[in-house]
């Protein structure tokens, strides 16, 4: 057990789940590190590159890419496929890997460091994306569309950035 005690608190830990610790007093929850995420850059030759809207803080109302937490029993390629079905109702297909970028996040206080691989991907099928607590809404962006500085997360601004160091359009502000 990483987290034996809250270190907001000093409250005693319990494991909640595979990664996540609870503070019996406070109520805060830890998780152990390295965090593994999968995300995915979606092409569509007629509509562009996909991006979700965030919904929380800290990057709300800004861009990002339908990414999440690998599974405990699933493959990088699996959870990018999951979290793209989950997040938007799309399916891909002709996913590659592309890359990774190492992130530091702060939540409630406490440092936590991940991986996140990242991969493209072509659209397959169209579906309805699940009820989310994370995503407001789904866009599409043309290459000249996108101005990388909207984009909330800075591994995935990252990566993007090197995705489309190719294609001078993309606004950089």
């Amino acid at each position: 057990m990483k987290y034996k005690f809250c270190p907001d608190c000093g409250g005693k830990c319990e494991k909640k789940s595979f990664k996540e610790y609870l503070c019996g007093l406070c109520g805060k929850s830890f998780w152990d590190e390295p965090d593994i995420g999968a995300a995915v850059l979606v092409h569509n030759p007629e509509k562009g590159y996909l991006f979700i809207v965030e919904k929380k803080e800290p990057s709300k109302g800004l861009l990002g890419l339908p990414a999440g937490y690998v599974d405990n029993n699933e493959t990088l390629e699996e959870g990018a496929i999951r979290e793209c079905r989950e997040e938007t109702g799309i399916e891909v297909s002709d996913l590659k890997y592309s890359g990774s970028n190492i992130y530091q996040v702060e939540l409630n206080g406490v440092e936590y460091k991940g991986v996140t691989a990242f991969f493209t991907a072509e659209t397959r099928q169209y579906g309805k994306p699940n009820d989310s607590t994370e995503v407001e809404d789904v866009v599409w962006l043309k290459k000249e569309e996108i101005v990388l500085e909207k984009i909330g997360s800075v591994d995935s601004r990252e990566f993007i950035r090197r995705f489309l160091s190719l294609f001078p359009s993309a606004k950089q502000e």
